[in-house]
């Protein structure tokens, strides 16, 4: 019989093949499984775990790290909120890069600010372009559904920020 770690082994590399999404999750839930085969929730007397129960671990944790990214997120996008001239400047570049600091963990909370709406001003299409720039620099597989839904049914500005985004999407 295969050890848990070589079963989940099997099983992540048959499902990153079939859906690229899913291999970042599964690489994290084998990367669980290998470093804590004897967690507190055993799922037979011989100290395995599932890999259903891996997962809604790795979920929990993922909504986590994204509530307590949240006030960050916000924080940074009112700083380009509130810049004065939409131009790119120093200051709108540490914004930029106070974003990217955040990490691809944080891209799903920056995709909303890639649509400026219907009948933006400057300053939110300029903040828009900004955050977008700042989300194909992540790069992050985690966000391309959200970004093909956003290329097909947001605004003429998003549909444009969502299409420079996915150009340099690492995926096929």
């Amino acid at each position: 019989m295969n050890s848990l770690p070589d079963c989940l082994l099997a099983a992540s590399v048959t499902l990153a093949l079939s859906t690229p999404a899913l291999s970042e999750t599964l690489s994290l839930t084998l990367s669980l499984a290998i470093s804590s085969p004897a967690a507190p929730q055993e799922s037979g007397s011989d100290g395995r775990r599932s890999i259903e129960d891996l997962l809604k671990e790795v979920e929990v944790e993922r909504a986590r790290s994204l509530e307590a990214l949240k006030p960050d997120v916000a924080r940074i996008i009112g700083d380009m909120d509130s810049l004065r001239t939409p131009v790119r400047t120093s200051l709108s570049d540490a914004r930029q890069r106070a974003l990217l600091a955040l990490g691809p963990e944080a891209t799903p909370l920056m995709i909303p600010y890639l649509d400026p709406g219907d009948k933006p001003g400057r300053g939110t299409v300029f903040r828009s372009e900004l955050v977008a720039d700042v989300v194909a620099d992540l790069a992050s597989p985690v966000v391309t559904r959200d970004l093909l839904t956003m290329a097909r049914t947001g605004s003429i500005i998003a549909r444009l920020n969502a299409l420079k985004v996915l150009e340099k999407s690492p995926e096929p």
